[in-house]
């Protein structure tokens, strides 16, 4: 396979979404191996098991990429929480928040930046702040503001089109992990990767919010 490709980077619910209607040639990345075989499979996709938070691991897939003829569309959806009270979270749960919401977007940022296309499209998945700005959530809650940030200023350094993501509850995985069923009116993953997909045919916005 090589082409100028479609970058997925997380193979949970959005991820696979997006997989299965953006435009090939896909190159898939996730921590989960197991998922991504999956995926992959299911997609005709090259897929490359991968820790966002470790940067020689980060720093190894974009030399794939950069062999496979660089990157056309970059969708980061990534994501990772754990919840508590503020003064109870251990410095593991923060470490957990900030390394897949900040940490990795800053990583894949910096080591696929040489593989852009000069009309690349980047999208980052984030959070609409009136929905996580509540108890428990305030290291999840920092970690998708800085996110925010980090996509701003990335895109006047690279010079490229970054746009945040900000979907409603997604009835997703993400629920299952904190043990409670998704909230009311949640919309599915494949809203999220429709609205995208409707997205590259207009012009490049900073924000997205469904």
């Amino acid at each position: 396979m090589r082409g100028v490709n479609t970058v997925i980077i997380g193979c949970g619910g959005i991820g696979s979404a997006l997989a299965r209607v953006l435009p090939a040639p896909l190159i898939l990345a996730g921590r989960n191996a197991v998922a991504l075989r999956a995926l992959a499979s299911e997609t005709n996709a090259y897929s490359v098991p991968l820790d966002v938070t470790h940067e020689l691991e980060v720093q190894a897939f974009a030399q794939e990429v950069a062999e496979k003829g660089g990157t056309k569309l970059l969708v980061y959806a990534v994501g990772d929480i754990v919840t508590g009270n503020l003064t109870e979270l251990s410095s593991a749960a923060l470490e957990r928040n900030w390394g897949a919401n900040v940490l990795g977007a800053q990583l894949i940022l910096k080591h696929l930046a040489p593989t852009l296309e000069p009309d690349a499209r980047l999208y980052f998945l984030g959070a609409q702040a009136k929905l996580v700005e509540f108890k428990g959530f305030s290291a999840y809650a920092a970690s998708k503001a800085a996110l925010e940030t980090l996509c701003r200023v990335a895109g006047k350094e690279l010079r490229r089109s970054v746009t945040v993501v900000k979907p409603p509850a997604v009835n997703s995985a993400f629920w299952q992990r904190l043990e409670q069923p998704a909230p009311r009116g949640a919309i599915a993953p494949e809203a999220v990767a429709a609205a995208i997909l409707e997205s590259l045919a207009r012009d490049a916005v900073s924000e997205l919010v469904l």
